[in-house]
């Protein structure tokens, strides 16, 4: 085995109850598994736990962590590789993981331990509005056909690391047309609306001659006679 591919996702229960956390003798704390947090199944008014999932490159399940619900994705990935090189008995392993999982502290924990790794990496979130065009422009794009994708690569050195950046033929016509079915969508909604009315002035009616007009009421303070006094005191009789 040289290869795991790592994922997260989330379990939900139909139930609101969470697990509290428990404090043994010794003052170690559990947490408690069932917790409200981000659902993927868009369930956030249930509780959940977070599960990440290690697999072959066969698609074979190997290992797996269950989280307490309202622990961030991107928090799990140490934890699990710190489980699995014990229980699985792993020496010298490539990790595969998504954008959800890329972050400074993991990637930097994962060069700490030598592991070797490939993780998707958020270029918007990652890099500054023109480092993109800084790191890509001078470097030249190889044209690659995989599986009957078109695509183009580039590489470049990013804080150290090698950072490899693709254009997938493929994946921009599915992104463009995922954009217009949205737009369809909206411009649907937009002709079945109906018009709203507009909104009516309130009308002030004068005050028809003759009639003396109210006068904005004003409370008075209270007579010296019938003030509270400033102090209130309770007495016995003996």
């Amino acid at each position: 085995m040289d290869i795991l591919l790592c994922d997260v996702t989330t379990l939900y229960f139909e139930s609101v109850q969470i697990d509290d956390d428990q404090t043994d003798e010794h003052g170690e704390v559990t947490l408690g598994l069932r917790k409200f947090g981000y659902s993927k199944d868009q369930k956030f008014h249930m509780t959940q736990v977070v599960i990440a999932l290690a697999t072959t490159a066969e698609g074979l399940p190997i290992g797996y962590e269950l989280f307490a619900g309202n622990t961030a994705e991107v928090k799990t990935l140490i934890a699990c590789i710190n489980n699995w090189r014990t229980t699985l008995q792993i020496d010298k392993v490539s990790f595969v993981a998504d954008r959800a999982l890329c972050s400074e502290a993991n990637l930097t924990e994962l060069a700490q331990q030598s592991w070797n790794y490939v993780v998707a990496m958020p270029m918007r979130k990652s890099l500054t509005t023109d480092e993109p065009a800084c790191l890509l422009e001078s470097r030249i794009a190889k044209e690659v056909q995989i599986d009957g994708d078109l695509m183009w690569v580039r590489e470049t050195t990013w804080k150290g690391r090698r950072l490899i950046a693709t254009y997938s033929a493929k994946r921009a016509y599915k992104d463009a047309a995922d954009r217009q079915s949205i737009l369809d969508k909206l411009q649907k909604k937009l002709q079945q609306a109906k018009p709203t009315k507009p909104t009516k002035a309130a009308k002030i009616k004068p005050v028809p001659n003759g009639v003396e007009a109210a006068k904005p009421m004003r409370c008075q303070p209270p007579k010296p006679s019938q003030a509270m006094p400033k102090s209130l005191s309770a007495t016995a009789d003996t």
